[in-house]
């Protein structure tokens, strides 16, 4: 059985699709919070019903907006605010608040993840067997808004390890420089959930999985969190839209080999870095690039075409394009797809 943890392995390195946006500007608008902050599996899965050969969500009578953000954490802060519709919580996270604020205005009407997801891992030759024996030792994670953060403060609480006193914790980004950290010795373990640890491994660092424990067993994985007093008016609304969302879920796992089709949109620029995560006018415009191009199209800026001049990559105009968020049009390219053999 394919799993989320090998699902985003399958994508490999490449940029995968932007959601594709319904063009029926009548319909209603369910915003939806992304705690990944980037296309990750369940962003996946839940975009599926927007392809236009599909189109479950226009089928529902409703739309799909996506709002990155940097963790469970703010997630749960904007869904009880108003400021996003709805959002994947994990109960670790969603617990932890509720037990300091038992009135939160959060219902949980759809269950998309059956199994926990979050977890604690270190490299293959560690001599850490267990969670117990991280007690003393730094544990890198994301954030401190991060699923795999509560995942792991829950299970050492469990052991009977305080996750204040106990447990040094240490920011270490994800992917690439997050395999760094554990691997250059900064952390003796990592906390955190299977489509970032599949990014890690994907950027050449394996790992090993602690096992869990024992009462994460009696948890769900994620629940679609909704705010109380909107569920109760938008009832219907909800329903067709987390009935969109599980027919692509259904669709993706039936079709693994059609919901993988990557899409890669390049640009070339001067982004702002704020340690590993990237942003500005340059970012962005390759992200609509990509959101352009269709699945097992490459499309490039013309800047990008410059860059490359003599060195023997093949370009196909393929015109002019208005992108969202730009005044101006762009001249795009393609560039096809060259089999290895």
């Amino acid at each position: 059985m394919i799993t989320r943890r090998r699902f985003t392995g399958l994508i490999g390195a490449a940029a995968m699709a932007a959601p594709h946006v319904a063009r029926a500007q009548a319909l209603p608008v369910v915003r939806l919070g992304n705690a990944a902050g980037l296309i990750d599996t369940q962003v996946i899965f839940l975009t599926m019903g927007q392809h236009p050969r599909l189109n479950y969500y226009e089928e529902e009578g409703c739309r799909m907006d996506i709002l990155n953000m940097s963790g469970v954490g703010q997630t749960i802060q904007a869904v009880a605010s108003g400021n996003c519709d709805t959002s994947a919580i994990s109960p670790v996270a969603f617990l932890n608040v509720y037990a300091k604020t038992p009135n939160l205005d959060i219902v949980f009407p759809y269950c998309w993840l059956r199994q926990a997801h979050w977890s604690v891992a270190v490299k293959p030759d560690s001599p850490v067997k267990s969670l117990a024996e991280l007690k003393g030792k730094t544990v890198g994670i994301r954030n401190q808004g991060d699923t795999g953060y509560f995942g792991a403060r829950a299970m050492f609480r469990e052991l009977g390890i305080d996750p204040d006193k106990d447990v040094d914790w240490v920011s270490i980004g994800e992917g690439g420089p997050a395999g760094e950290a554990i691997y250059r010795g900064r952390a003796d373990a990592m906390a955190f959930w299977d489509g970032s640890f599949a990014r890690i491994e994907i950027a050449g660092f394996p790992l090993r999985q602690l096992p869990n424990s024992p009462g994460m067993g009696k948890l769900f994985g994620n629940c679609y969190g909704v705010r109380r007093s909107t569920f109760a008016k938008d009832r219907d609304l909800y329903v067709r839209f987390f009935r969109a969302m599980a027919k692509g879920t259904v669709f993706s796992r039936a079709n693994p080999e059609l919901a993988l089709r990557v899409r890669i949109g390049l640009n070339a620029g001067e982004p702002i870095a704020d340690r590993e995560l990237l942003f500005g006018a340059a970012v962005n415009l390759a992200a609509r690039i990509c959101a352009r191009a269709r699945g097992g199209q490459i499309l490039v800026a013309d800047v990008v075409r410059h860059l490359a001049a003599g060195k023997g990559v093949n370009f196909v105009d393929r015109g002019r394009a208005r992108l969202k968020g730009f005044r101006s049009r762009f001249r795009l390219f393609e560039v096809p797809w060259q089999n290895e053999g």
